[in-house]
C-alpha cells in the first residue's frame, strides 16, 4: 500500500523508518550504552533527532491502526478519488485495495445518493464543517447494495490548505436489513390490534343487545360465578350480573347488588337446601326447575313462595325466579270455599273450576286429576287463560266477558295439555257466577274430555296446529320428524337458511343434511332415546348446535332444540323441532380466534426477532465469539467485580501472524476460515469463567478472572503452542503471537488495555509466535496520537 505523506519538516507521513535527511546529524554525537565521559549539551542535532524519532513512532501507530482497524477506512482527495483503503475498506465493497485506489467514490455510491456527500465536501474546503457523519448506499462488486454508516473528517497542511479527507466507513447492510423487517412486523402488529378492536366492539355491542333483552324481562335474572374453596368445591357464588328486576326484588342498585356474595345477601339458601342444589347444576349441568318452593325471605322480612329455574351457562349459574306468594294465597283463599263445592265435585265426572272476575282460578275439582293429570293444587291461583285456553278461544277475550255478564253460557271445544305433556280435546261450559246481591263474581266451569269424539279430526287439527308455529316462529325453522327419522314438515324459514324449499328439505337423507360431525350426533340422540323408552326412563329433549350443508355447497350452524311428543300408550309419535340459525356467531367467534391467534404469532415473531438482534448486538457473525462491545462491556463488569473484592484479573491479546499474507495468497475465505478454526481452538482450551471475543480482524482477546499474570502466560503459551502445531486446511500451520497482562490494583480499563497491547507489540517486534507478559508494577507512557493528525471517520 502506497502511504501519502503529512505535514512534516522531516519526511513523508506513513514512509518505513529507513535513514532518511532527519536522522541524527554527524555533528551529533553516536549513541552509546556508556555513559559519556565528559559533560555533554544536547546540540541542535539533539532535538532534530527527537522530534524525528516521536514522528516515526506516532506515523507507525497510525499505520498500523489505518490497516488494521476493523471497520473501513480511506483518504479521499478533495476532487473525490480513492487514495488510499485498507482491508476492511476493501473486505466491505469486493474489491481488493488496488483496484479501489484506481476508483473515485462516484464510482462505488449509488447514482440516487451521488448528492449526499459534495454539500458536505464543499463547506469543508470553506473551513464550515471540518467533520461530518451520514448513511450512503454503494454498490458492492457482486452488484448488491452496501449500506454505509460514513464519518468523514478534513485534513489541512501546516499552511491551512485542504489535503485530503480521513473517512470511515462501517457497513450496516444488515442493521437497516433488521430495521426493515421489525416495521413490517410492527404494521402486521397494528393490522392485527386493528382486528381485535373491531371484534372487541362487535361483541360489546351483542352485550348490551343482551343487557337491554334481560332489563326488558318482567321477571328477575341475574348471573352467579362458584366461589371455590382451596380443595375446589363451590362454597357460595358471586352476583356477576342481574338485570333491573333483580335489583328491584333485592331493593339494591346494580352497583351494590355486582360482586356481593349469595350468602352474604341470602344466608337461608344454606340452610333450605337451595346452595346444594346450584353446586348440584354446576358439577352436572343438569338444569334446576323448582316450582313453589318455601324460602325465608331476609330482605323482605317474610316467608315466600318462589318458582325458581336456573341452567349452567359456561362455568356460570344462570338463575330466574318468579313470586308466587300472592298465586299460593290465592288459593288458599279458594281453599276456604272448597267445602262449598266438595260434594258435587267429587261425585261428578267432569271437572268444576271457579273463576274469579280477573280470571284467576280460585277453586278446581279433584276430578281434574283423573282428566288431565294435574293435582288442583297446581291449577288454583293460575290465569284460567294459561290453563284451559293456551291454544284456543280465551275465557276471558271481551267478546266473551260481555256474554257472561248477560248471562249467556259459554261452550267452546278446544285442547288443553294434560300434566304429562299430552293434549287432550276437552268441552268447556262457563257460566257466570252472582253473588246474592246480584253482582258478578265469577264464573264456574264445567269440562270433560271429548278426545274420542274428535279423534277423526286429529290430522287435520295437527296440520293446523303446525301451520301457526311456523306463522309464529318464522324465523326460526320449525320441523317434525317421525320415529323412523322421516321428515314430516319444515317451516318455509329453511329456504332462507339453507336455500332449499321445505319439499326439498324433507326428502333429504340425514347424510344430505349435515356433515359427517353433526350427522354422528343426530343419530346418537336417536339412540340414547330409544334405549331410554325401552328401559323406561325419562326422555329428554335434545339441545346443541349442528352442522347443515347450504344449496350452494358452504355450511351453515344452528342451534337446535327437539323435543319427543309421546302418545297415550307413551310411545314416540314425533320429534317437534325448533333450528335458529347462529353461523354469523360462530363465524365471529371463529374470527377472533383467528385474530387471537395472528396476535400470538406476531408476538412469537417480534419476540425472535429481538432475540436476534441481541445476538447480533453482542457476538461476531463470522466466529460467534463476544464481539468488542460485549468483550467491552464484560470487561468493565470484571473490574467493578474485581474493584470489590480484590479479585485478581488478566487479559490475554493475540492476533494472527502474517494475516494479511494469508488473505493475499489464500483468498479472504481461506482467512475466515482461519479466524473460526482459532477460534474454535481457544474456546475449547479456556475455563467457564472465562470470556472470550473478537477485538478486531485477526485480533482475540481473552479475559480471564481469579488468574494472575503468570497463570495467563502459562494458558498464552499452550495456545501459542496448540495454533502453531494445528494445521489448517489449504492454508497449512499459522503462528500468533500473544500479550499477557495482570490488571494492576485501582487500574483504568484504558490504562490495562494500553499495557496488554504494548506486550502484544513487542512479542511482534521480537519476532512474532512468542508470549510477551507486562510485568505488574512499573509505569508506561500513554500512546499519543500523531502530531496535526485528526480522528479517522467513515466514509
Amino acid at each position: 500500500m502506497k502511504w501519502l505523506p503529512v505535514p512534516s519538516p522531516c519526511r513523508p507521513w506513513g514512509a518505513r523508518p529507513d535513514p532518511l535527511p532527519c536522522d541524527p546529524l554527524p555533528s551529533d554525537p553516536p549513541p552509546s550504552d556508556s555513559p559519556p565521559s565528559g559533560p555533554w549539551r544536547p546540540g541542535p542535532g539533539d532535538a532534530i533527532a527527537r522530534a524525528e524519532a516521536a514522528l516515526r513512532e506516532s506515523e507507525e501507530k497510525f499505520r498500523l491502526a489505518f490497516a488494521s482497524a476493523n471497520t473501513g477506512m480511506c483518504l479521499v482527495s478533495p476532487e473525490g478519488r480513492l487514495l488510499e483503503v485498507n482491508a476492511r475498506m476493501a473486505d466491505i465493497f469486493g474489491y481488493s485495495q488496488v483496484e479501489l485506489e484506481r476508483m473515485s467514490v462516484n464510482d462505488i455510491a449509488l447514482p440516487d445518493d451521488l448528492s449526499i456527500s459534495p454539500g458536505y465536501i464543499q463547506r469543508a474546503l470553506e473551513g464550515e464543517d471540518a467533520t461530518a457523519v451520514f448513511e450512503k448506499r454503494y454498490r458492492h462488486r457482486d452488484g448488491s447494495i452496501v449500506h454505509g454508516l460514513v464519518s468523514s473528517s478534513l485534513v489541512r497542511d501546516g499552511q491551512g490548505r485542504p489535503r485530503y479527507f480521513i473517512s470511515q466507513v462501517q457497513d450496516i447492510s444488515e442493521r437497516k436489513r433488521q430495521e426493515a423487517q421489525l416495521e413490517l412486523q410492527r404494521q402486521q402488529l397494528t393490522e392485527t390490534n386493528r382486528a381485535l378492536a373491531e371484534t372487541r366492539d362487535a361483541l360489546a355491542q351483542d352485550r348490551a343487545r343482551l343487557a337491554a333483552t334481560l332489563n326488558a324481562l318482567l321477571d328477575p335474572h341475574v348471573l352467579l360465578g362458584p366461589v371455590r374453596d382451596g380443595e375446589g368445591r363451590i362454597v357460595d357464588f358471586r352476583y356477576l350480573e342481574a338485570n333491573a328486576a333483580a335489583c328491584a326484588y333485592n331493593q339494591l342498585s346494580r352497583e351494590q347488588l355486582l360482586g356481593s356474595s349469595l350468602l352474604a345477601l341470602l344466608p337461608a339458601h344454606r340452610t333450605t337446601g337451595l346452595l346444594e342444589q346450584y353446586r348440584a347444576v354446576i358439577e352436572t349441568g343438569q338444569a334446576l326447575v323448582i316450582d313453589d318452593v318455601v324460602y325465608p325471605h331476609e330482605i323482605h322480612q317474610e316467608e315466600r313462595r318462589f318458582d325458581i329455574r336456573a341452567v349452567k351457562v359456561g362455568d356460570v349459574l344462570s338463575y330466574t325466579w318468579r313470586d308466587v306468594t300472592e298465586r299460593y294465597r290465592s288459593a288458599q283463599r279458594l281453599v276456604a270455599s272448597e267445602e262449598h263445592y266438595r260434594l258435587l265435585a267429587e261425585n261428578s265426572g267432569d271437572v268444576v273450576l271457579l273463576l274469579d272476575d280477573g280470571g284467576l282460578i280460585r277453586w278446581v275439582s279433584p276430578s281434574l286429576k283423573a282428566a288431565l293429570g294435574w293435582a288442583p293444587e297446581a291449577w288454583i291461583g293460575q290465569p284460567s287463560q294459561e290453563r284451559l285456553s293456551p291454544r284456543g278461544e280465551a275465557l276471558q277475550s271481551e267478546a266473551n266477558r260481555e256474554r257472561l255478564r248477560q248471562g249467556q253460557t259459554l261452550r267452546i271445544r278446544q285442547k288443553v295439555p294434560a300434566r304429562d305433556g299430552r293434549l287432550h280435546w276437552i268441552d268447556i261450559h262457563a257460566n257466570p257466577f252472582r253473588r246474592a246481591d246480584g253482582q258478578l263474581d265469577g264464573v264456574v266451569v264445567t269440562f270433560r274430555t271429548i278426545d274420542a269424539e274428535v279423534a277423526a279430526e286429529r290430522e287435520l287439527r295437527l296440520s293446523e296446529e303446525r301451520h301457526r308455529l311456523l306463522a309464529d316462529n318464522a324465523l326460526d325453522v320449525l320441523w317434525t320428524m317421525a320415529p323412523d327419522g322421516t321428515i314430516t314438515g319444515v317451516s318455509a324459514a329453511v329456504e332462507a337458511v339453507r336455500g332449499l324449499t321445505p319439499a326439498e328439505a324433507m326428502v333429504q337423507p340425514l347424510e344430505a343434511i349435515h356433515p359427517p360431525a353433526s350427522a354422528a350426533i343426530s343419530r346418537g340422540y336417536f339412540s340414547q332415546l330409544f334405549n331410554d323408552l325401552r328401559a323406561g326412563r325419562p326422555l329428554k329433549p335434545f339441545r346443541g348446535e349442528l352442522e347443515y350443508f347450504h344449496r350452494d355447497g358452504s355450511t351453515v350452524w344452528m342451534d337446535v332444540i327437539a323435543l319427543p311428543l309421546l302418545d297415550d300408550q307413551g310411545q314416540i309419535v314425533e320429534l317437534l323441532g325448533v333450528s335458529r340459525d347462529i353461523t354469523e356467531r360462530k363465524r365471529t367467534a371463529l374470527e377472533l380466534q383467528r385474530a387471537r391467534d395472528a396476535a400470538e404469532a406476531a408476538n412469537r415473531a417480534l419476540q425472535a426477532a429481538n432475540r436476534e438482534l441481541e445476538l447480533l448486538a453482542t457476538t461476531d457473525a463470522l466466529t460467534g465469539l463476544w464481539n468488542r462491545r460485549q468483550l467491552d462491556a464484560r470487561v468493565r463488569s470484571e473490574l467493578d467485580r474485581a474493584d470489590r473484592y480484590g479479585d485478581e484479573l488478566s487479559l490475554v491479546l493475540f492476533d494472527i501472524d502474517h494475516f494479511k499474507a494469508i488473505n493475499d495468497r489464500f483468498g479472504h475465505a481461506a482467512g475466515d476460515r482461519v479466524l473460526v478454526e482459532l477460534a474454535r481452538w481457544v474456546r475449547g482450551q479456556l475455563r467457564e469463567s472465562d470470556g472470550l471475543g473478537r477485538w478486531g480482524g485477526e485480533e482475540f482477546l481473552v479475559l480471564m478472572p481469579h488468574s494472575t499474570g503468570e497463570e495467563a502466560r502459562q494458558l498464552a503459551e499452550k495456545l501459542r503452542r496448540l495454533v502453531a502445531e494445528s494445521p489448517i486446511e489449504d492454508v497449512g500451520t499459522v503462528t500468533a503471537s500473544f500479550g499477557v497482562a495482570q490488571r494492576r490494583p485501582l487500574e483504568s480499563a484504558e490504562s490495562w488495555f494500553r499495557r496488554v497491547d504494548g506486550a502484544l507489540y513487542r512479542a511482534k517486534q521480537a519476532g512474532r509466535n512468542r508470549v510477551e507478559l507486562d510485568p505488574v508494577l512499573g509505569l508506561q507512557e500513554p500512546l499519543q496520537p500523531a502530531p496535526g493528525a485528526s480522528a479517522p471517520g467513515p466514509l
